[in-house]
């Protein structure tokens, strides 16, 4: 007896193979609120995490749950960069390598309402300024979905204008930032594709009561999602070819 397959059915049976990738290696996914690359220490030794939230006053969500400031490993985390925080550059980009017209995902550097989408910052809170010095951020490794997309982090500059401060393209941005004790800062961040990003970040410090350099590098995962057309296509087309073979099965 043949069985008849709605392609409709298929199509949507296709989409949930792709939806559960984002927790597939056991990571929870970072969909809303503020957060935090956070230089920590781990047995006397520095170490990179995230703390997301804030005690009673700045929720956030992770793995569908209410976090009121919380820490994280850096691999506990994939950190949604929805649709929504797509944006077409107006013109030429060299950041990003971008032209007019291409589109580009770019988190904030503060709370996108009425977007639902996280909001990172870089922070040295709890380390005393008068004991350690500058806190350098330079980035590593990223290994992006095709393995030619371009990663950048930048801020806005008064008046207009941005200042560059890490980028995958060469010699467009300086080759690193730095913190003070104590410090907080939100940065942009960008992407040119869709889909899970790893990037590599390196924090390094000196102690300066005896001068001992202490550094820590961790990778950081980021879920861009593609947009809806391309995404349609890509599932729709997938499931056209799910469909052929089921016929020819039957």
């Amino acid at each position: 007896m043949k069985t008849k397959r709605h392609p409709f059915r298929t199509l949507c049976l296709v989409a949930g193979v792709f939806l559960p990738l984002v927790s597939s290696q056991g990571a929870s996914l970072y969909t809303y609120g503020h957060g935090d690359i956070r230089v920590g220490a781990v047995g006397g030794q520095l170490s990179l995490q995230y703390y997301i939230g804030a005690p009673e006053s700045d929720y956030a969500i992770v793995g569908g749950e209410f976090v009121f400031g919380e820490s994280f490993a850096a691999s506990d985390i994939w950190v949604n960069v929805p649709v929504q925080l797509t944006t077409t550059l107006p013109g030429e980009f060299p950041l990003l390598a971008g032209s007019a017209g291409e589109s580009v995902w770019v988190i904030p550097t503060n709370d996108p309402y009425p977007i639902v989408a996280p909001f990172l910052g870089f922070s040295t809170e709890g380390f005393d300024g008068s004991l350690w010095g500058g806190f350098q951020f330079t980035l590593g490794e990223v290994r992006s979905p095709s393995g030619s997309g371009e990663f950048a982090v930048w801020t806005g500059l008064d008046g207009g204008g941005i200042n560059p401060l890490l980028s995958t393209v060469e010699g467009v941005s300086q080759d690193s930032f730095t913190l003070t004790g104590n410090g907080h800062v939100h940065h942009f961040m960008g992407f040119t594709e869709a889909g899970l990003w790893e990037v590599d970040f390196t924090v390094a410090s000196t102690y300066l009561p005896d001068g001992t350099l202490g550094s820590a590098t961790e990778t950081y995962y980021f879920h861009v999602v593609p947009e809806p057309t391309s995404f349609c296509l890509a599932a729709a087309g997938l499931a056209a070819v799910l469909l052929r073979r089921s016929r020819c099965r039957a």
